[in-house]
């Protein structure tokens, strides 16, 4: 058992001289600065760990979770280096030695002192869709939901009362993350990227998008925001992208990808392509 111990002491070590913040006082930084909310209306700080539900809208208030007694349980577990509570997923990259991509490091960035400031939101509020594809299911494409899985239309909770109870908090957030279903039919998203606009337009708007929806009102939303675009595409042989995007038209898709990434050219920002490994790609 000593070897072992002293072994994941070593990894621990060696994770933290990977790390761009220094001040190591938690191997994660996530509960103290992030949350994500979900259709359900359960809340999360991390991908890596959606295991761990730090807490449910709209049955409590967001500075009621962020302050919680669940949320403030985690942070004393990752002060302690304690990976247990759903954090198998950076436990298992630790031990692999894979410093770089663990997910316990995204979250230094928004970490300026051991405060517990919420810096960065995570938007996963409905599933709205108009692509089928191969490797996806109903809880994050309406279209699947209803027509493969012939299943009811999944009920988002989140309403015009929502996007006001987020505005206090839009003066400390650095980066906002939007996910679907398809982010660019989702309603609310609209409202919430204008009341960033309008509080604060310096926060960095990261959309993952399937990239298929791109019309003039899209076109001059990008203008009034720092917005960033993470585009799935999966396959650039066309019957093969059709195919796994089932919906989808892959010269549509191409040039608004080109669209994309002149907009990222021309702002200086990063373009992500998401590719999901399979046997079909």
């Amino acid at each position: 058992m000593s070897k072992i111990i002293k072994y994941i002491n070593k990894n621990f070590l060696w994770y933290n001289l990977k790390r761009q913040w220094k001040n190591h006082w938690s191997f994660c930084c996530a509960p103290f600065n992030t949350l994500e909310f979900h259709i359900d209306g359960g809340i999360r700080v991390c991908c890596g760990n959606r295991y761990k539900i730090v807490g449910h809208y709209p049955e409590q208030d967001i500075d009621g979770i962020f302050n919680g007694l669940v949320i403030n349980k985690l942070r004393d577990n990752l002060k302690n280096y304690d990976l247990s509570d759903g954090c198998q997923m950076c436990y298992r990259m630790l031990l692999n030695r894979d410093y770089v991509n663990l997910f316990a490091k995204d979250y230094d960035i928004f970490q300026i002192s051991s405060d517990e400031i919420l810096r960065n939101l995570k938007f996963e509020l409905s599933n709205i869709c108009n692509l089928e594809c191969e490797m996806c299911w109903g809880e994050l494409s309406s279209s699947i939901r209803r027509n493969i899985e012939h299943l009811p239309p999944q009920k988002s909770i989140y309403s015009d009362d929502f996007v006001e109870k987020l505005k206090p908090y839009w003066k400390n957030i650095q980066k906002a993350t939007f996910l679907g279903g398809e982010p660019f039919l989702i309603p609310i998203y609209y409202k919430i990227w204008e009341d960033i606009i309008q509080n604060n337009p310096e926060i960095d708007i990261f959309i993952i998008t399937n990239g298929t929806i791109l019309n003039k009102k899209i076109k001059e939303l990008l203008k009034s925001a720092k917005f960033y675009f993470a585009i799935s595409i999966d396959s650039f042989n066309k019957d093969n992208y059709e195919k796994i995007r089932r919906n989808a038209s892959f010269d549509a898709t191409m040039q608004n990808l080109d669209y994309f990434y002149e907009y990222s050219k021309y702002y200086n920002r990063k373009l992500t392509v998401n590719i999901c490994p399979m046997q079909q790609n």
